[in-house]
């Protein structure tokens, strides 16, 4: 299995579990809160609706529905249509475990994260929106000179997800950081950086246009070696630069 799906699944049971615990005075298992959940987001579903969300058969359903209503959880009403279907609502009681699973939840994920500076992610989340911005405005109006301020900020994307994750590893080495949120940064800086590659590449696809068919190697090793591209490159970081460490 792919780590990175390894990693999402290991932190949703993390979640799952830590839910478990704060409803432990329910008895209820996670399917169960599940449904509620279903339920809610689509008030009247009826329990053939739901067999065939779940591919459980009838009886499975059936049971599992008139469990939550002994409990007073949903309230199943006949079909005026068929009077052998039930539609499905949520209660007062059920919308309350509803908010007290979300309440749960938001709390775990605020832990998870607490770690991760805002002001590091908004800094990083600007600079990719221009990247975005100039590499899509240098496709669309075929733009060799637009095409050229990418790789710059390119590499200023790149230092600075280098300097985010040498901060999150002194977090960790200092105890004011969790495994699990070194694999969501991981992920999330792994992702920031292939979107910043392929700007670049649309960027050097525009100039190879031009230039008839130029090696993007080549290219880029030019680029990189002139004078304006670190004068532009030091633009670049310091437009975007990251707040103090704590």
């Amino acid at each position: 299995m792919d780590p990175t799906k390894r990693r999402i699944r290991k932190i949703d049971r993390d979640v799952q579990r830590f839910v478990a615990h704060a409803l432990h005075n329910t008895s209820l298992s996670l399917s169960d809160y599940e449904m509620v959940q279903t339920v809610h987001h689509r008030p009247g579903i009826t329990q053939g609706e739901l067999c065939r969300r779940y591919s459980q058969d009838k009886s499975t359903v059936a049971r599992r529905a008139a469990k939550l209503e002994r409990e007073g959880y949903i309230q199943r009403l006949p079909s005026e249509e068929d009077r052998r279907s039930k539609h499905l609502f949520v209660t007062e009681k059920g919308q309350a475990l509803r908010n007290q699973k979300i309440d749960a939840e938001a709390f775990y994920f605020s832990w998870l994260t607490a770690e991760l500076s805002e002001e590091e992610l908004a800094v990083l989340i600007g600079a990719l929106r221009d990247i975005l911005d100039s590499a899509v405005h240098c496709f669309q109006e075929d733009d060799p000179a637009a095409a050229g301020e990418v790789e710059p900020l390119e590499e200023a994307i790149d230092q600075l997800i280098e300097a985010v994750r040498d901060r999150h590893i002194r977090r960790l080495q200092s105890g004011r950081c969790t495994i699990q949120m070194g694999f969501v940064l991981n992920d999330l800086l792994t992702n920031f950086e292939r979107v910043s590659d392929h700007c670049s590449n649309i960027a050097v696809s525009v100039i190879q246009e031009q230039d008839g068919g130029l090696d993007s190697h080549t290219y880029l090793h030019t680029v990189k070696s002139s004078s304006s591209f670190d004068a532009e490159l030091r633009r670049d970081l310091k437009k975007y630069r990251l707040p103090e460490e704590t």
